[in-house]
């Protein structure tokens, strides 16, 4: 009767963790989603006042059209299509953020999200949409980073049993995962199942 409920409370605590993992990563992802998204908006309207400068600078009253001679950063519209100079002689094509599709995609990654059921499904929609949780520099953001380990230690737990044990004696004594060995919510059920041995 004692290991009965000793299972079912290890069970509980990995439940409530689980969960408690689930909306963490649930609400940074979105976060993250949302400041991108803000973000494109005003580097558009910067980029477009840039392109206008750089224009005006282009004519001159004196020689009349002048080399461009665009910095880098700069966007240019070829074939409908827009480009950003990211060094001299090499441009990056942009997608414009206030479209219909940009939209579109960065809802249906929201409702994933929000509609994810467990870790690993959170890990695969990061994985399929990797662009969007990255810094400038190009390296994955550190949620994103919590994200993999976290997936790896579930992993883990669930490829090979993690066996809890005692401080005073050192022996093995039964299944419980390491992520939960110092969580100040386990210890008392800890204690209580010690004592009931």
């Amino acid at each position: 009767m004692i290991a009965n409920f000793r299972e079912e409370v290890l069970k509980s605590i990995q439940q409530g963790k689980k969960k408690q993992q689930l909306e963490y990563f649930k609400n940074e992802l979105l976060k993250i989603l949302e400041q991108n998204e803000n973000k494109r908006n005003e580097i558009i309207s910067k980029a477009i006042e840039d392109y206008d400068k750089s224009i005006a600078k282009t004519f001159s009253q004196e020689f009349g059209i002048e080399k461009a001679g665009y910095g880098i950063g700069t966007i240019r519209v070829w074939k409908g299509e827009k480009f950003r100079k990211i060094a001299p002689g090499k441009w990056r094509k942009i997608y414009d953020s206030n479209t219909r599709g940009a939209r579109q995609s960065v809802a249906i990654i929201k409702k994933k999200i929000e509609n994810a059921k467990n870790i690993d499904e959170l890990m695969q929609i990061v994985t399929e949409n990797t662009n969007r949780y990255m810094d400038g520099n190009g390296k994955l953001l550190p949620v994103v980073e919590q994200l993999k380990e976290t997936v790896n230690a579930s992993k883990k737990f669930l490829n090979g049993k993690v066996v809890l044990k005692e401080k005073r004696t050192n022996t093995e004594d039964y299944d419980f995962p390491e992520s939960l060995k110092d969580n100040k919510i386990a210890e008392p059920y800890l204690d209580f199942i010690q004592k009931a041995k």
